[in-house]
């Protein structure tokens, strides 16, 4: 299951932590997008999923997405 986040606040930490802890993905099957770099960096480093600062390459080849 290959998923998108457009926007990476609190919301979708909370769920990409699930996610992960649940094994229900990899970091790798996940993208996140959002317009605050420091956000994304936090993001990556933390649980290793892609980021983008662009909503259009963040859904690209993914079979779900998060608003």
């Amino acid at each position: 299951m290959k998923i998108a986040f457009i926007g990476g606040g609190n919301m979708a930490e909370a769920m990409i932590s699930a996610i992960l802890v649940k094994n229900l993905g990899t970091p790798d099957s996940v993208t996140v997008s959002d317009i605050k770099e420091e956000r994304l960096q936090y993001l990556k480093q933390t649980y290793g999923v892609k980021t983008t600062g662009d909503n259009i390459s963040a859904i690209a080849g993914n079979q779900i997405v998060i608003l």
